[in-house]
């Protein structure tokens, strides 16, 4: 199989992966915070463990060009991350905002 073609399998088992962890932020973001990081983190780890037995299989199963798989795999991890950590900082700012100036002012300042 073609470089290309196993960047492309990568890719697509990266940008799933990156999926399932934005419609898990989604689904849980306005919940309460305990029940948030429950789910995200246990989320987190069934799709550690859903990659890790995907890739295994592809790369144990078929043709596909090894170095191009994991290449594609991780660049779209990598982008992913890039997205969740921004679709979660902005959620979070304005959730902020939406409770209005008293709740910025009530975290204790800690800068000089």
């Amino acid at each position: 199989m073609p470089v290309l073609e196993g960047v492309a399998v990568g890719a697509a088992i990266g940008g799933l992966n990156g999926l399932a962890g934005w419609l898990t932020i989604r689904g849980t973001f306005d919940r309460e915070f305990r029940t948030f990081m429950i789910v995200f983190m246990g989320g987190m780890l069934l799709r550690l463990l859903f990659v890790a037995a995907v890739t295994f299989a592809i790369l144990a199963l078929t043709e596909v060009h090894r170095f191009g798989y994991v290449g594609g795999l991780i660049a779209a991890v990598i982008a992913a991350q890039v997205i969740e950590v921004t679709a979660l900082v902005k959620r979070s700012r304005k959730q902020g905002d939406a409770q209005g100036p008293e709740s910025r002012d009530a975290a204790p300042d800690s800068g000089s």
